[in-house]
């Protein structure tokens, strides 16, 4: 015969014992039984004591930081003959961090995230089960024999418990995040800014609690930093809060309303807040030094001193009339900066001087182009100066030929008539200027008085075959003073005279006579050359010959 029976009981000690009733009628007479009858109570079994436990109580626990004790606190009390008894679950690893203990506090736990157990226990006997508070019987599926309420089974993961008799509320021990940055002292230049990313160490805050990538929490956690600035025109100061897939930046300006560095004292503390709770590490604390403006140092000057230069130049050399400062370098670069703040950026630096207390000068530069001259004074730059170099190209000159007879027949040399160089034309605000014209190449490069045949235009020259050199000079940037010398040629050429001869037929020969004239050029004296003979000139000779005969003829007579 089996009895099973279902029964709906309260917390509390009970017991059980059980009787027999007769499903079907059992002999007859007055020992028989019939149906439903309940045998006598001596013939009760031996009563069995079992336990009911009361639900889990509502747990409240408040994150600690780092080094506290994480204390669980529950509500409502344990019903008499129980007590509750707690244990500590590392929600990361699953592993029990202490087995069951009537404390609800915990000293000094780990940096992590966890999950405080609570479980009644029954501390007094209960109808034959032995319960003391040394020796509690905790809600075990399996109670026959008790003693199998081992350790193994109590502290088992996951619990052998009912879930109905176990409570559970997560517990939080928040860190005092340290920063990555640390106190590195920066000097910065008056109107720079920029910033400086807040970020943790090596020791992260546990994923559980926050995410040091993402800076997302999915319990609540918030990572922040507070920010003190003894300048608050340098850094402003207040809390900063994690941003996701960013970390927070500390932003600072460049700000100095004095004549000296500005020597700004920045802290900033890193904390995590949870539910009420704020945890903060150590103050890192930092300096950030604005430098005052400074007057560069001024008197440059490009040597040649004319920004334009002609296409034959040697250069420009720059450098200061005025004294350099010492504790400074001077740097030349090439094309104009592209940083909107006082920087050198994005053009090429042709060299680097020290200061000397002096005058420097930079190696020459030759391409044409805008150059800058930067003053560096401790880590800050400043600019001195730009110059814009060009080179304007030379004009094209023209040889000029100039021909002229000889003087005598025969002769090599002749009279140049109003010798003038012609020169080409240049825009404004350029000039060109004959300077001299010269017997020689050199001469007129050289200029001066040596070998000078005239210093203006237009002349007289005898001269035979030659050349006339002529100093040209060329004003490129309309400034007064001519910036380039050019050397123009005039070529001098004596065209040989013919030494003619006539014969006149009829010879002698009167007027109105028909005379024939045979002219001949002398041998060397020229080529290529044609005869013209005129009416005029052909009567005349014809009188000439004719005066000449009869007059001869009449003295001859005589």
């Amino acid at each position: 015969m089996q009895i099973f029976r279902r029964l709906i009981l309260f917390q509390g000690c009970h017991s059980i014992r059980a009787r027999v009733r007769a499903t079907t009628a059992c002999g007859v007479g007055p020992d028989g039984a019939s149906v439903g009858d309940i045998a006598p109570t001596d013939c009760t079994s031996l009563g069995r004591g079992f336990i009911t436990f009361p639900a889990p109580p509502t747990l409240t626990i408040t994150p600690v930081c780092d080094g506290g004790n994480l204390t669980a606190t529950a509500s409502p009390s344990a019903p008499t003959d129980y007590e509750w008894r707690y244990r500590l679950i590392n929600t990361t690893t699953n592993a029990v961090v202490g087995g069951w203990q009537t404390s609800s506090t915990w000293v000094a736990p780990p940096v992590g995230c966890y999950s405080v157990e609570v479980v009644a226990v029954r501390i007094s006997d209960c109808f034959g089960i032995s319960a003391t508070p040394a020796t509690p019987i905790y809600p075990s599926n399996i109670q026959n024999p008790l003693n199998m309420q081992t350790p193994a089974i109590v502290d088992a993961l996951p619990t052998s418990f009912n879930a109905a008799c176990v409570g559970s509320q997560d517990a939080f021990v928040l860190p005092a995040p340290p920063m990555a940055i640390t106190p590195n002292n920066i000097t910065v230049c008056l109107g720079d800014n920029g910033k400086i990313d807040l970020q943790y160490l090596e020791q992260m805050v546990p994923a559980c609690l926050a995410d040091p990538v993402t800076g997302i929490s999915t319990v609540g956690a918030v990572v922040s930093y507070i920010v003190t600035s003894s300048d608050p025109l340098v850094v402003a100061p207040g809390t900063l809060n994690s941003l996701p897939n960013n970390a927070p930046e500390l932003m600072w300006m460049g700000e100095n309303g004095n004549n000296f560095p500005n020597v700004v004292t920045i802290g900033v503390t890193p904390q995590i807040t949870l539910d009420g709770v704020t945890c903060a590490g150590a103050e890192v604390k930092f300096s950030i030094t604005v430098q005052p403006n400074f007057a560069p140092t001024g008197g440059w000057v490009s040597s040649p001193n004319t920004a334009v230069q002609c296409a034959n130049n040697n250069g420009w050399t720059l450098s200061t009339t005025a004294n350099t400062d010492a504790a400074c370098t001077y740097e030349l670069y090439y094309n104009l900066s592209t940083s909107p703040l006082a920087a050198p950026i994005g053009n090429a630096l042709v060299q680097t001087i020290a200061g000397n207390g002096g005058p420097v000068s930079f190696q020459p530069v030759f391409i044409p182009g805008t150059y800058q001259i930067w003053q560096r004074c401790g880590g800050c730059a400043e600019l001195a100066i730009t110059f814009n170099l060009s080179i304007i190209d030379a004009p094209t000159l023209t040889d000029v030929l100039l021909e002229t007879c000889p003087t005598t027949p025969g002769g090599n040399t002749g009279t140049f008539t109003g010798i003038n160089y012609t020169l080409p034309t240049v825009p404004t605000p350029q000039t060109i200027t004959v300077l001299g014209y010269y017997d020689s190449f050199n001469n007129a490069n050289n200029g001066g008085t040596t070998g000078l045949i005239s210093a203006t235009a237009p002349f007289d020259y005898i001269s035979s075959d030659a050349a006339i050199y002529v100093r040209i000079g060329h004003n490129v940037d309309g400034l007064p003073g001519d910036d380039c010398y050019y050397v123009g040629t005039i070529e001098l050429r004596v065209v040989n005279r013919p030494i003619v001869t006539l014969t006149a037929i009829e010879n002698p020969s009167c007027i109105n006579q028909e005379v024939q004239l045979i002219s001949t050029v002398v041998a060397g004296s020229g080529v290529g050359y044609i005869h013209i003979v005129g009416k005029e000139l052909a009567l005349w000779l014809a009188y000439y010959w004719c005066y000449w005969y009869c007059y001869c003829n009449r003295n001859h007579s005589r």
